[in-house]
């Protein structure tokens, strides 16, 4: 198991007490990469946010649209299409309000101005 070199104490521990129980299976995971489109870092495995080395936090729902944002680079992504992959469970009826709000959010810590040009527009109705 690779670690983090902050986190070797506790996960030495868990490593410890994995051993005194035998019916427990380790498993190897190789780490998610880091995401980077100009100053903008995505650290995957972590679900953290960096914009210009400074985190940026962000709530879940706004890390999951700014994640499917720049998976989806360059291609264009309907308010419909953004609004079901973020809230695959809910159905209110106000897509549009919803991920425009999510998506000021994103453009007030920063993200989408105007250096990093991530969130270049928004058009309703596509």
């Amino acid at each position: 198991m690779r670690l983090p070199t902050q986190d070797n104490g506790i996960f030495k521990k868990i490593k410890q007490l994995s051993k005194q129980h035998p019916e427990l299976q380790v498993l190897e995971m190789d780490a998610l990469p880091v995401l980077t489109i100009r100053a903008l870092e995505i650290d995957v495995s972590r679900r953290r946010v960096f914009y210009g080395r400074q985190e940026v936090t962000l709530t879940p729902k706004e890390y999951a649209l700014l994640f499917l944002l720049v998976a989806n680079a360059g291609k264009v992504l309907t308010y419909q299409k953004l609004y079901e992959a973020v809230w695959p469970d809910d159905s209110l009826g106000n897509e549009i309000n919803a991920v425009s709000c999510h998506i000021y959010g994103l453009r007030k810590n920063s993200i989408g101005y105007p250096q990093n040009c991530l969130l270049q527009s928004a058009v309703c109705g596509r």
